[in-house]
């Protein structure tokens, strides 16, 4: 994140603040289709308890295996919402039009072909992720996944579409058992694990639970799950390299993977994301029908529990290793001459004495996370404040940081059976999305359409946890959804094996945008999110009080 540039009120407030700068279905359903350490004598956190399966999930959760009962929020919370009702054949039509096109584009295989890490068949502990800046390249029946040559750079925030696909992924499998989703998220838990596991450095080091950016492993090549000839490719991030917000450098002997390069520095900005995941995969430990997921997801959720008590034992500071897997703090480690500092990119604290308890959300999930319960901070409701706002004008993509920060408090309260919390949380949700709704973004660098594109998802995810949409919000999120299924149904990319694509370098993830006919750009939903109303349809935080996005019996009734 980052808070520098603002204008008219804030001005005064950003005079101070530039003194710091900072990071940044079934199978044959939806399957195929066509080294200075703060604390240097700490080698870990006190023992916490991790919980089992059984232990995941707080009070009176309420679920059963239907996704299409009325498993709903267990208070009333109700608001004003004097926008009209949809209609019940609207919403009929939509949601069967949403089913047939995840049907139609094999949206989970999808994702499992275009996600790698380490395939299983190469013997060494399986994962996958996420990834940017790598190029496909047809060659034949085979497919390389092949990370660009970059300078000093790839991959740095890749937990947030990871982590967003997983929330999918899990709530499809739980959902609707659909195999390719079950896969898909295993794979993605035991990803979030290697970003953790692969920051070991040999079996002398005894820390596993500080968390990288990313890890580069081997290249090798395998079949995928629909029986399609992969290789990967990393070689072009084999290199060390120091820069303002990581390092990268190699650990030879890590215990799991051989010889892997770490890129360090876990940033806050994909943690928001990951904290709000836990939530659904302690709902997955302790309901899903696969032993692949109770297994591979319980062992990440006890990583992550350890991850966050660090952060709070560390007076929220999120820690690193460098490449003697020394742990140590990013942010207050001198960088070498060029090399500029950043104080805020690695925790929750750098603000609070300008805006006290700015990032509140962020210090009460790691509190719930790692140690079951809140800490001695005042939070509120929760809602967006004024530093929120600062930092939003300098930097856009922040607004998704602070929404997924305080969806994963809310999360933790509603797991922990805190009813009175939770409601406090989803009045400043409602007070979020409200002023979210009218915001003048015009004092950003970014249009209304892409402002709007992107509220439709985080509306989505708020109602997945109890947040009552208004009718005009559900037209909004009807809009950019349908959008979405209309442009992403022409793309021609979804089996890059197919015999109708040509031999070349492609771009495996779907574009978001186009220049419309009045020559501005239009947006909706990205890929990694589209799928995202199956995750509303598994909720049992559904709020009555609210306006459904989807009719999930017409969804379901669609695939």
């Amino acid at each position: 994140m980052s808070v520098i540039r603002s204008s008219g009120c804030l001005r005064s407030a950003l005079v101070l603040l530039a003194l710091w700068s900072c990071g940044s279905g079934q199978s044959n359903v939806l399957g195929d289709a066509g080294s200075q350490d703060v604390r240097p004598d700490e080698s870990g956190v006190s023992d916490t308890g991790a919980a089992d399966s059984s232990e995941f999930l707080g009070q009176d959760t309420h679920n059963d295996s239907s996704p299409t009962d009325q498993r709903v929020l267990p208070f009333e919370f109700v608001r004003n919402d004097k926008s009209d009702p949809i209609e019940s054949q609207a919403l009929e039509q939509f949601s069967s039009r949403y089913g047939q096109f995840l049907t139609q584009v094999g949206y989970f295989s999808y994702l499992l072909r275009s996600s790698h890490g380490v395939a299983a068949s190469t013997g060494f502990r399986d994962y996958a992720v996420w990834w940017s800046d790598v190029d496909a390249v047809k060659n034949g029946d085979v497919v390389s996944f092949v990370h660009k040559e970059l300078q000093d750079a790839g991959g740095h925030n890749i937990l947030v579409p990871t982590a967003k696909i997983l929330g999918t992924a899990l709530a499809a499998s739980l959902a609707y058992e659909i195999p390719e989703a079950t896969a898909l998220a295993a794979s993605y838990c035991k990803g979030v694990s290697a970003m953790m596991k692969g920051m070991v450095r040999d079996a002398e080091d005894p820390i596993e639970y500080l968390m990288a950016r990313n890890i580069i492993a081997f290249n090798h090549d395998y079949v995928t799950h629909d029986g399609k000839k992969k290789t990967i490719d990393y070689s072009n991030w084999f290199y060390d390299y120091t820069r303002w917000n990581c390092q990268r450098f190699k650990y030879a002997n890590n215990p799991y993977w051989g010889e892997v390069w770490v890129t360090n520095v876990r940033s806050k900005d994909d943690v928001g994301y990951l904290f709000r995941s836990v939530g659904i995969m302690k709902h997955a430990v302790a309901e899903s029908k696969s032993a692949e997921i109770r297994d591979s997801c319980s062992e990440t959720l006890e990583l992550l529990q350890k991850f966050a008590a660090d952060i709070v034992e560390h007076d929220y500071y999120i820690r690193t290793k460098d490449a003697q897997a020394q742990p140590f703090i990013y942010s207050k480690w001198p960088k070498p001459d060029g090399i500029r500092e950043s104080q805020d990119l690695d925790n929750f604290v750098t603000f609070d004495p300008l805006f006290p308890e700015a990032e509140c959300n962020n210090k009460q999930a790691a509190n719930f996370i790692g140690f079951g319960k809140a800490g001695e901070h005042q939070c509120g409701d929760g809602g967006p404040n004024l530093w929120e706002r600062v930092s939003l004008e300098n930097n856009y993509p922040n607004i998704g940081f602070f929404r997924a920060f305080h969806l994963a408090h809310l999360f933790e309260a509603l797991l922990a059976g805190d009813w009175e919390l939770a409601k406090r949380l989803l009045e400043g949700n409602v007070r979020r999305m409200n002023e979210d709704m009218t915001y003048d973004w015009s004092k950003l660098a970014i249009s209304g359409d892409r402002w709007h594109a992107d509220m439709a998802p985080a509306l989505v995810r708020a109602a997945a946890q109890g947040y009552p949409l208004s009718g005009d919000e559900v037209r909004l999120i009807h809009k950019y959804f349908q959008r979405s299924m209309d442009e992403l149904e022409q793309w021609q990319y979804w089996d890059l094996w197919s015999d109708l694509v040509a031999d070349g370098t492609y771009d495996y993830l779907p574009p978001r945008s186009k220049t419309g006919q009045s020559g501005d750009a239009e947006y909706w939903v990205s890929v990694t999110e589209v799928g995202l109303l199956l995750e509303y349809c598994w909720s049992p935080w559904k709020n009555p009080a609210g306006q459904a996005p989807v009719d999930c019996d017409a969804l379901q009734g669609a695939m």
